[in-house]
């Protein structure tokens, strides 16, 4: 008796230990340690015990977003449509597939979307609807699993296959054109059947893959309906995905056994050899997908997403499975994840392709968390990549907290529009791994509070939409943000003014490496309340000239298409100083291309927000003297500049933008080159090989007025004196080569307020300095080494007020070390 009392005392503790981290939200449910391996039951992607509980919840309360989600799922059962024939608009245009049937879409919708929100939408349902509990309904959830299997079946795997096998490989290989192959033997035996019409395939000698960003919903769906599934089905399905694997790969196997046509197999890849009835693609072709490796890409990225989930899905199918889900946990844990833990590649989780076009990690980092629920892997419990998704996605807002600010240039969707497509799941999964953060509380105040611009999908709001997470408003966190992978940082004036400034831009060292919304190098933008100040020429079309963003151009050049790899990021200083952020980066590489000749040999950018209206712009270049020393400085703007002598000024809504050339000498040229966007570029006077450029940016209200600036110039300092309401002085280093500034230093200036802000950059860090101030109405500022009176930051910058009796007192306290951020002493501790 007193051991079966002790066994159910320890059974007793430990269901109550579960029952505490379910209440805490800290439990991971994957099947986890010892091995890591998916082989719990089905399902086993995302949908593990905690969260059927909490989607049950939803159910049993009529939520309303489950609401919707079961009559869109009811409207649209009966639908038909998905298996006809694609016909193609040409080169380049958009596919139209079968009838329109979702949300003004058709079943492939855009490359396979269609069936990427059908599968997604009715397997989620029926998970839900199976539940006991109040609510339940078997009858619906049969009709919604049954509806899963024909378009997986049906749809899929015998509607969309290739050759006269069903294999589903058009679902893959569907791109601009219907079918895309990069075998053009293929191209002429398919165009010679009947199977489809003419000209609907096409090679484009590239392996593309472009949907597997979508089909990463079938190993999903065939989880969340695999009790529903007959062997025959299974026989069909897991074989079809396991190809889709080896394709993406480039590898021949057993499942990517080539597209049989007339008893002869067309072969995309190296492996093996060909015969008078094995075919493989000529030309050199590369035999990868598109970017197959490469996180910071949407293909890439889309690949993996399918990929790592495939093996997941199938665990236990049969002998081959284990090795595809090693090779997949291989790939993830030395490759997938240190990428995008990576400060030179894409630590800080900025969005691929921009928050404006649209970002694969929208499907990444789902599948990467369903991988974890399933199999507890480490390396992605470890990750601090879900939360940089969050902070990038929250300090990428404008100032209403819902505009996105221009940096990308795409002309196919609207811009500037914060999308719940992102929203919704990166904040969903933050959320699951820990909804204490302070960050998972930030997103929900976005999900709750603001009037999102687009409509996000019903599955991902029944799915990721939690209404148990507290909602903390953005003005916890810092005013400024670096992701330190992509190289771009913003800056605010505030949290909670509408009409406050925003900046933000790049400094990574490397050529853009994404479509759609890449940015030339040493961009940046600004902006008030919700007017455009500084923008970007909105180009259509995916390489656009450097000239169409805010930068310097050397010769009429701007970077390399491509650079030599980065061995360290190219930001190498930034601080957060409350009333002041700075950001200071080398970005020479990006001119820099192997084998070909440099087009700049030095180009550093400092940029210093003085809040909250300043932005002084400091560069410090050197052109390839052999190429020849013309430089010239961009600005973009969305209205008609007026040029007056050394100052650019024009208007937008209820805002105004001055932008004054304080060094060098030079002219302005205007040009209108799109409707509603104008340029200016500044040139020097002279052509020389090492400028400096300084630039003085303010924004204000439309009543407001430029401020008088004075240079200041002196052996080793390069500044001016801004005669703002509260006057600013700054100062960096003259040296040619950009090497930090020096003690002693010693400039004079004429306040004409009775205090003023002095922000001194890229000192030497943590020099110490005696400080002396003499004079009345011309006052002297002088610093010299020796004991501390006052210390540049381990950022080398020095910020200290000068008062009309010439007392000081120093600004900034660092809360950065070495170019890495560190949490503000209010943020410490507080899940961050």
């Amino acid at each position: 008796m007193e051991t079966r009392l002790r066994h159910e005392l320890v059974i007793s503790l430990a269901l109550f230990i579960v029952f505490s981290l379910l209440c805490s939200g800290k439990v991971s449910w994957a099947v986890g340690a010892p091995d890591y391996l998916p082989d719990g039951p089905h399902p086993r992607i995302i949908l593990n015990s905690g969260e059927l509980t909490r989607l049950v919840a939803k159910r049993a309360g009529a939520a309303a977003e489950w609401t919707k989600l079961v009559a869109w799922c009811d409207t649209h059962l009966t639908d038909t449509g998905y298996n006809v024939q694609p016909t193609v608009l040409g080169y380049g245009g958009v596919i139209a597939f079968g009838q329109a049937n979702w949300q003004g879409s058709d079943y492939y919708g855009y490359r396979m979307s269609g069936f990427n929100d059908q599968l997604l939408s009715y397997a989620l349902a029926y998970q839900v609807l199976k539940q006991p509990g109040a609510g339940q309904d078997l009858t619906r959830a049969a009709q919604y699993a049954a509806r899963v299997k024909e378009l997986l079946v049906n749809g899929i795997a015998k509607g969309l296959n290739v050759g006269e096998e069903p294999n589903g490989l058009r679902a893959l290989r569907v791109s601009d054109l219907a079918d895309v192959s990069v075998n053009a033997a293929e191209v002429t035996a398919l165009a010679a059947t009947t199977e489809t019409l003419a000209g609907q395939v096409s090679s484009m000698f590239y392996k593309l893959g472009y949907s597997s960003r979508f089909l990463v919903a079938v190993p999903i769906a065939y989880d969340w309906i695999y009790d529903t599934l007959s062997q025959q089905d299974k026989d069909l399905l897991a074989p079809m995905m396991l190809r889709w694997y080896d394709w993406i790969q480039g590898v021949r196997s057993a499942y990517n056994n080539g597209v049989l046509i007339n008893g002869v197999r067309y072969y995309e890849d190296f492996g093996g050899t060909a015969d008078s009835t094995h075919v493989n693609p000529s030309g050199g072709q590369i035999t990868v997908a598109s970017d197959y490796g490469k996180m910071y890409s949407n293909f890439g990225s889309g690949h993996e997403a399918m990929m790592s989930l495939i093996p997941v899905a199938l665990y236990g199918y049969n002998a081959d499975i284990p090795a595809y889900f090693s090779q997949t946990k291989i790939r993830l844990t030395t490759s997938v994840v240190p990428q995008l833990e990576s400060p030179l590649q894409q630590a800080g989780g900025e969005s691929v392709e921009g928050w404006n076009y649209g970002s694969g990690y929208s499907y990444l980092a789902p599948s990467l968390y369903g991988y974890y629920t399933a199999t507890g892997e480490p390396a992605i419990a470890g990750m601090t990549w879900f939360s940089g998704l969050v902070e990038s996605m929250v300090h990428r807002l404008g100032a209403n907290l819902l505009d996105v600010p221009y940096t990308g240039y795409w002309t196919g969707v609207p811009m500037g529009v914060n999308r719940t497509s992102f929203a919704f799941p990166f904040t969903g999964i933050l959320q699951r791994i820990d909804a204490s953060a302070k960050l998972a509380q930030v997103g929900q105040y976005l999900l709750v509070n603001s009037a999102w611009q687009d409509t996000p999908a019903l599955y991902d709001q029944v799915l990721w939409l939690r209404k148990d997470v507290t909602s903390v408003p953005p003005s916890i966190l810092p005013l400024s943000h670096l992701a330190s992978g992509s190289g771009i940082f913003t800056s605010r004036s505030s949290w909670t003014d509408p009409d406050g400034t925003h900046m933000q831009g790049i400094l990574k060292g490397v050529a853009a490496q994404a479509n759609h919304e890449g940015y030339s190098q040493g961009h940046f933008s600004l902006s008030r309340g919700s007017d455009r100040l500084l923008s970007h020429s909105n180009a259509a079309g995916d390489s656009p000239a450097a000239t169409t963003f805010n930068t310097i151009l050397f010769n009429n050049n701007g970077p390399h298409a491509s650079n030599p790899a980065l061995t360290t990021p190219a930001i190498d200083r930034m601080e957060e100083g409350g009333g002041f952020f700075y950001v200071s980066g080398d970005i020479t590489n990006a001119y820099k291309r192997q084998w070909n000749t440099d087009r700049a040999l030095l180009f550093r950018r400092s940029l210093l927000h003085v809040r909250p209206g300043l932005l002084v712009v400091y560069d410090v270049t050197r052109s390839n003297a052999t190429l020849g020393n013309l430089k010239d400085w961009y600005t973009q703007y969305t209205s008609l500049p007026a040029v007056t002598g050394d100052t650019v000024a024009t208007a937008s809504g209820n805002s105004k933008v001055f932008v004054k050339t304080v060094y060098p000498a030079g002219s302005f040229t205007v040009s209108n080159p799109y409707t509603g966007s104008y340029r200016v570029k500044f040139t020097p006077a002279t052509l020389q090989e090492y400028d400096q450029f300084l630039h003085v940016v303010e924004a204000t209200g439309t009543s407001g007025q430029q401020s008088a600036v004075a240079p200041i110039s002196t052996a080793n300092l390069r500044g001016a004196h801004i005669q703002a309401s509260r006057n600013v002085v700054i100062g960096f280093p003259s040296d040619q080569n950009g090497a930090d500034l020096g003690a002693p230093i010693s400039y004079s200036y004429t306040p004409t307020t009775s205090a003023t802000d002095h922000y001194l950059a890229k000192l030497v860090p943590g020099q110490t300095f005696s400080v002396s101030v003499t004079g009345g109405a011309v006052k002297t500022v002088t610093l010299t080494p020796g004991p501390s009176s006052v210390a540049a930051s381990a950022n080398g910058v020095l910020a200290f007020t000068v008062n009309a009796d010439n007392s000081f007192s120093q600004l900034n306290v660092a809360t950065k070390t070495g170019g890495v951020v560190s949490p503000s002493p209010q943020l410490r501790g507080r899940g961050l």
